[in-house]
């Protein structure tokens, strides 16, 4: 399922106004990498960001990092971290939830945001704490059927002789 051009289209006009309160420039290279977050359907990485076609070879990757991390600075665009892999990026729009699975094998996101009661109880937060615009990050961790279903990876003899022996 992709996004819409009509959700692609208000997902990025919400970039260009919460931007333009931090007086970002709107350079060739930002707009690339909003327009990228606007359209994507799960959190990207910043390797994934930077190779994209529209990106790549165009945009220096340390310049990809600096608008990624002004954008995080600025809480337009959120940061997550799935256990030891990469960094994950999404844009931070109000009223968006994120809740996702991933598997702890081969890294494989699903969007769980359907039929999760999350939004009522954002709305409990703001109420009881007098926040606004809350939003959350919830993650499950499994293993998924793809990866259930492969062959264990065969280990070496030599490879198990050079694991130190295990002490009580």
């Amino acid at each position: 399922m992709s996004r819409s051009p009509e959700a692609i289209q208000s997902r990025l006009e919400w970039g260009w106004q919460a931007s333009r309160k931090h007086l970002f420039r709107k350079t060739n290279a930002f707009e690339r990498v909003l327009t990228l977050l606007a359209e994507a359907e799960f959190p990207l990485t910043w390797t994934q960001i930077c190779e994209a076609t529209t990106i790549k070879k165009q945009f220096d990757p340390a310049t990809i990092f600096r608008i990624l991390e002004k954008l995080e600075r600025t809480n337009i665009v959120q940061r997550m971290v799935f256990r030891e892999r990469s960094s994950y990026y999404y844009l931070a729009i109000p009223g968006e939830r994120h809740t996702y699975l991933i598997c702890l094998s081969c890294g494989k996101i699903l969007h769980l945001d359907q039929g999760f009661p999350l939004t009522e109880v954002d709305r409990e937060v703001e109420e009881k704490t007098g926040f606004a615009d809350v939003l959350h990050q919830l993650q499950f961790y499994g293993t998924c059927q793809h990866c259930q279903a492969a062959p264990p990876i065969p280990v070496s003899q030599d490879t198990l002789e050079a694991l130190p022996e295990a002490t009580d």
